[in-house]
């Protein structure tokens, strides 16, 4: 506010050409020595921000007929602005000649980035943009697209559709005929029960359950961290640096790991559920294959389209604030020009081998597709060629990783810090999201699928499926072993994280983090995924193979089953969620480890609850839907096969007859 103040009074102290703009202003600029509440300047000057980032009172100002709130950004990532209770006469023009005319700008740039300095104290800043927020959204948020009015009238028709299953299903709930069964596929009685119930019989592979929502819990409070450091109006934006080289954020910036979890865990049910599932049916053809792939697609793809599209359309209608002129700014608009790589889980290489933006969470989507394609392919010749196979596609995969991400590290010159201002999105872009930093935790999480199914095998059929499998796993079997693989994983994570920590310390004047060498940096780029797998792999293969039965017990807690079937959605939507209730903010914030937390619960949730409707009426009917589709075919095929067998058979007889 003073910075503002400093520029409107260096403008009345010369000759402007916006006299009754400048008239308003000097009433403003005299209402801060004036009595209270005395005249109409001083409920301008109350509604405005007085410090750096402070966003006053966006409603009341907006009440009042004579005045107009408008907001000064310096800088948009992170947000650096002034906001002011304006008179309305003002317009942007009149702001920018004041500012044009003034002799005073921010000469000391933040910290965490550089401004641009104005040529000359006659110059309009370049880094400066003025924006009336109530105007901007009235002019366009007010009236639905058409994108919108589409997505509206699908949630509306799957909702009515879910209320009129819910009913059918309570008057007739026990008729079972086809049509029943797919109108009951949209109960919401019945897909309710499935959330809600947990198996009766506990099983080691319930801990998944817990691994996920933990892993969820850590994902949504780095990406809190992430949007609020670059999208919320802090009130200690000049120490934000500082705060963040605390050791408060060790977990924080560890957070990049936490999406490897998933990889892992998708590595290892898919081998784990296809082995178990050849095992009962003694077939694994190509048709198998083909239709593994059908499956993936048709389980993910829908739910996952329909929240894109439903975000991209409507998001900007789902919040209010002096902010949220900002809200289409920061990923929909790659949604125009790039949504159906979305489709076609590619849009973590498009544009240029780069990433596009237009759903927060997609990239991981399209990479562990990417990720699975070859699996089913290495699974069939692991069943049906040699066992070997499996675990030299593990050692390269493992190889793969680590030379991939050291050869990318080095090439963009990538720190170990996201936070590193020199590599821009090259982080990003080139390693973070791209399939082959995650082959490791995928190919080792593939690894413990085999050992787990291999020792279950034997359990309950006296077998040894994979002998190399089946040594490791029964090895589990010593205390002595086990112990020590569940010491050595928790070493190696936790060596993976606080190492970090000399780096983070240290960011540099200009936020470069030059506190580790170059190829220090590579070589941790180039291992830390393999590092992280192994040692995740380490810690859940003992507790997969029923061993720690006080840590089974917490992880296979029965809510954390409750919020593991509304992990996928929750995922989909946090960071859209999370947007739209940054660029509502109408308080600056300040930035610590304490409101980090509670943000990142209150994220929890919200995108909890934001999930529920979504995986009643759209995920779980779709699921029912395709499940019933091939068990039907399934059935029907078991049947024809039957009768022609039968038929077949029957000459045969004839002539044993006669």
């Amino acid at each position: 506010m003073l910075y503002i103040l400093i520029v409107l009074l260096n403008f009345l102290c010369t000759k402007g050409k916006v006299e009754e703009c400048a008239n308003e202003i000097k009433g403003l600029l005299d209402a801060i020595i004036a009595p209270p509440f005395t005249t109409n300047y001083t409920f301008m000057f109350t509604y405005s921000g007085i410090a750096l980032n402070e966003l006053g009172n966006y409603d009341d100002c907006n009440k009042l007929d004579y005045a107009r709130y408008v907001i000064f950004y310096f800088s948009k990532a992170p947000v650096s602005l002034q906001s002011l209770c304006g008179p309305k006469i003002c317009t942007k023009e009149d702001y920018q000649i004041i500012f044009s005319n003034g002799s005073y700008f921010l000469n000391n740039p933040l910290p965490i980035y550089t401004l641009s300095k104005a040529q000359s104290n006659k110059q309009f800043p370049a880094t400066t943009t003025i924006v009336f927020p109530y105007d901007y959204q009235k002019d366009n948020y007010r009236t639905y697209t058409t994108g919108a009015i589409i997505m509206i009238s699908i949630s509306v028709t799957l909702s009515f559709i879910s209320f009129l299953g819910t009913i059918y299903d309570i008057i007739y709930p026990k008729n079972s005929s086809v049509i029943s069964n797919i109108i009951k596929c949209f109960s919401l009685l019945a897909n309710g029960r499935k959330l809600l119930i947990s198996r009766r019989k506990k099983d080691p592979l319930d801990i998944l359950n817990g691994i996920r929502v933990l892993s969820l819990g850590w994902v949504l409070l780095g990406h809190t961290v992430l949007a609020t450091s670059s999208y919320g109006p802090l009130n200690n934006l000049y120490t934000l640096p500082e705060t963040i080289a605390g050791s408060d954020y060790i977990i924080i910036y560890a957070g990049v790991y936490a999406v490897d979890t998933f990889f892992w865990v998708s590595g290892f049910l898919f081998t784990f559920l296809a082995l178990m599932e050849i095992d009962k049916t003694y077939e694994f053809t190509y048709k198998k294959i083909f239709m593994a792939y059908i499956h993936r697609i048709l389980r993910i793809t829908p739910t996952y389209m329909f929240c894109l599209f439903f975000f991209w359309a409507l998001q900007k209608y789902l919040g209010n604030g002096p902010l949220y002129t900002e809200i289409d700014k920061l990923y929909n608009p790659d949604c125009e020009e790039y949504w159906y790589a979305n489709l076609l889980y590619y849009n973590n290489f498009v544009p240029d081998w780069k990433s596009s933006f237009c759903f927060g969470a997609s990239w991981y989507l399209a990479a562990d597709m990417q990720l699975f394609v070859f699996v089913p392919l290495i699974l069939w010749l692991y069943v049906r060629v040699k066992k070997i196979i499996g675990w030299v596609y593990v050692g390269i995969m493992c190889c793969s990783c680590c030379i991939a991400s050291g050869i990318v590290a080095k090439h963009y010159n990538l720190n170990v810090s996201f936070w590193t201002t020199s590599q821009g999105d090259d982080y990003l872009n080139y390693y973070y999201y791209k399939p082959y930093s995650r082959l490791a935790p995928y190919s080792l999480g593939f690894a413990c699928g085999l050992i787990v199914f291999t020792i279950r095998k034997y359990e309950n059929k006296g077998t040894t499926y994979d002998k190399l499998a089946f040594l490791i796993g029964n090895a589990m079997k010593n205390i002595f072993i086990r112990s020590i693989s569940m010491f050595i994983g928790l070493i190696l994570i936790n060596l993976l994280i606080f190492s970090q920590y000399s780096t983070y310390k240290h960011p540099g004047a200009n936020q470069d983090y030059t506190h580790w060498s170059k190829t220090e940096n590579y070589v941790f780029i180039a291992l830390e995924r393999f590092t992280y797998g192994l040692g995740i792999s380490l810690i859940f293969l003992p507790l997969l193979l029923g061993y720690f039965k006080p840590i089974i017990w917490f992880l296979s807690f029965p809510p954390f089953s409750f919020f593991s079937r509304l992990c996928f959605v929750m995922f989909l939507i946090h960071f859209s969620i999370l947007e739209i209730s940054l660029c509502s903010q109408k308080n600056t914030m300040n930035f610590n480890p304490y409101t980090n937390a509670k943000d990142a619960i209150f994220l929890f949730i919200l995108s909890s609850a934001c999930a529920l409707p979504i995986v009643l009426v759209v995920e779980m009917p779709l699921s029912n839907l395709e499940s019933l589709i091939f068990s039907n075919f399934r059935n029907k095929t078991k049947a024809i096969l039957e009768e022609v067998e039968r038929t077949e058979s029957q000459p045969m007889k004839l002539k044993i007859i006669y």
